[in-house]
Formats: structure tokens, C-alpha cells, sequence
């Protein structure tokens, strides 16, 4: 089999030669163009980098989404760990002498007047 290499439009844009040449869609075109369609055909040929500026934006999209997920994610663990946070410490605070009942603390009670003579002798 042989194939015929000028029908194939190249990855940059549209091969009319091979497209004109066409049974079928090349007699289209001409009647197209015949009839006044130049702004048609010019409208075809315009959308190759539409498409490619669709598939762009539509990368980008994907990215920025993933952006966020990973952006959600972190804030929900930094929530997380706020939250525990602050619950250890409204803990602490309902709690305040509890860890004088478990570890027996003395705590040395100097009047003014004894840290004064303990500092002049």
C-alpha cells in the first residue's frame, strides 16, 4: 500500500494543498471560496490554535487545581494541629494545680524581710 504523504497536515497547521487536492473536502473548500466563504475558511483555518490554547489553558487548569487540593490539604492539618493546641491548653487552664497532686511540690515562702537579711549577711 502506498500512502500519499501530501494529504498529511503537519503538527503546525493546516496543509491546503493536500486538503484542495482532496476528493471530496477540496471541492467543498472551492465552492466555499467561490461562493464568498473566504471567511469561513479563514475561521477553519483559525481554529487549530484555538485548540491548541484550549489544551494550554486546560493544563494550567489541572495544575492550579492540584494547587489548591495541596493547599486545602495543609490548611486542614494546620487546623488540626491548632485545634489541639488550643485544646491542651483550655485543659491546662481548667486544671491549673492538678500537677501539684501528682508531684509533691514544696515551695519555700520567704517573707521580704528574711531574703533581705539572708542577702545583707
Amino acid at each position: 500500500m502506498e500512502t500519499n504523504k501530501t494529504n498529511t497536515a503537519p503538527a503546525t497547521g493546516f496543509d491546503l494543498n493536500g486538503l484542495l487536492s482532496s476528493p471530496g473536502i477540496g471541492e467543498v473548500i472551492k465552492h466555499l471560496l467561490s461562493a464568498g466563504g473566504a471567511a469561513l475558511f479563514n475561521y477553519l483555518i483559525s481554529i487549530k490554535p484555538m485548540q491548541e490554547k484550549i489544551e494550554t489553558l486546560t493544563k494550567e487548569n489541572g495544575a492550579l487545581k492540584e494547587k489548591i487540593e495541596n493547599t486545602e490539604e495543609r490548611l486542614d492539618e494546620l487546623i488540626t494541629g491548632l485545634n489541639k493546641k488550643f485544646k491542651v491548653k483550655e485543659i491546662e487552664e481548667e486544671m491549673p494545680g492538678k500537677e501539684d497532686d501528682y508531684f509533691q511540690v514544696r515551695r519555700k515562702d520567704r517573707s521580704l524581710t528574711e531574703r533581705k537579711r539572708k542577702y545583707l549577711n
